[in-house]
């Protein structure tokens, strides 16, 4: 009888996952495409990792991915159907980047999300993407510019780059969703833009000129169908308020010598909203914080004494907050043209005054255009070590 036992717990060990797929089968997805088809239907491409380039046994002329794709009446239906003509079952586990194009996105994004969240594949910390101007199959399709081979690596890179450069605006999966569901503020997602650039011998490239693919600026949405986009400086202004600036390069006039610059580096910078109700109107403050580091000064010359020093610095920080100001202004002004808040002023307003929001909510998309909107912003700038000059 015990040994009948021991048998039957060893069956049980021996057991494997029901959901279980064979490694050789499957084709590991990095970035995936969604256009919409001529007759619109919906065009789903996947970037699929060749496995032989990528352990190294292929050939170098080899390419390190391969795009497959297939079209369909859902998301769904049109990645089922690349089976018909890939030897592999897709696997979405790996994805990086979603990039979608910009008509689809017009039309509302969470229907087109849907079999992907859905289906628990796609991880909620994947990247989410607008293809500007250029279907997103193109975006897949342009050979990295920088050192990575892998197409979908390579646009990552440049996403998490944001942080060193707060140009950009980026967004995850899961983000989006809880911006889009929630309420008092909407999503800005990343804008990848195609750009024509000269080749120069040392690259070692057959041709003259090539298209490389350039993240910049922003998607705006209201709710999950996209508006509108910010440009850089309007950019700027957004990451300024949304407290994602880690850290970037400014660029001032010189106060040495007229007509060089100086460079200063953010090292840190915090934003708050704060709303104002007063006789039963509403406004806002914002108050950004930033610290900063000169690191390049071009003009010539020497401060010489503590005095000349202090007025050096003050007056920088005076020229670094009107720059700051003016680019938060022009985001708050684009939030009213385009009658979305993705600055999260309805969202704040609820926090500290709910019962405010609940009366206002249903109209402050149109009512966004007539709040009065305040900026303050205070610098600290040092420099980077002790010299004579103003380094």
């Amino acid at each position: 009888m015990k040994r009948v036992g021991f048998i039957l717990c060893s069956l049980f060990l021996l057991t494997g996952c029901w959901d279980k797929q064979e490694i050789k089968k499957l084709g590991f997805v990095l970035a995936i495409g969604i256009d919409k088809g001529p007759k619109g239907d919906i065009l789903v491409t996947a970037q699929v990792v060749n496995p032989e380039v990528a352990q190294g046994e292929g050939s170098i002329e080899k390419s390190s991915v391969k795009l497959v794709g297939n079209k369909g009446k859902t998301v769904f239906q049109a990645i089922r159907k690349m089976l018909q003509e890939f030897d592999r079952k897709n696997h979405y586990a790996h994805n990086k980047v979603i990039v979608i194009s910009e008509d689809l996105a017009k039309e509302g994004l969470l229907p087109i999300l849907d079999s992907l969240k859905r289906g628990g594949e796609v991880r909620g910390y994947v990247w989410l993407c607008i293809a500007k101007g250029v279907k997103a199959r193109e975006v897949l399709g342009v050979k990295p510019e920088g050192v990575e081979t892998i197409q979908a690596n390579y646009l990552k890179g440049i996403i998490e780059n944001q942080q060193f450069n707060y140009s950009s605006a980026n967004v995850t999966i899961l983000e989006f969703y809880k911006k889009v569901l929630g309420t008092g503020i909407y999503p800005v997602a990343g804008s990848f833009q195609m750009i024509r650039k000269n080749m120069y011998p040392v690259e070692e490239n057959s041709k003259t000129k090539t298209d490389y693919i350039k993240l910049s600026g922003g998607a705006v949405f209201r709710k999950d169908m996209l508006v509108g986009y910010l440009n850089e400086t309007e950019t700027h202004g957004y990451n300024w308020i949304a407290g994602k600036v880690k850290s970037g390069i400014i660029v001032l006039p010189s106060l040495i010598e007229k007509g060089k610059s100086a460079s200063i580096e953010v090292i840190k910078a915090s934003a708050k909203i704060k709303p104002v109700l007063k006789e039963n109107r509403i406004s806002f403050i914002i108050d950004i914080h930033e610290k900063a580091v000169i690191v390049e000064e071009q003009g010539r010359g020497q401060l010489k004494s503590s005095q000349e020093r202090f007025r050096y610095f003050r007056n920088m920080e005076k020229e670094n907050e009107k720059l700051v100001r003016k680019e938060v202004m022009q985001a708050v002004n684009k939030a009213k043209r385009l009658r979305s808040d993705f600055l999260g002023l309805g969202s704040a307003l609820n926090k500290k005054y709910p019962a405010k929001w609940n009366e206002t909510k249903k109209e402050w998309d149109a009512q966004l255009s007539d709040i009065q909107v305040i900026v303050k912003v205070d610098v600290t700038i040092r420099g980077a070590r002790e010299m004579k000059g103003p380094f």
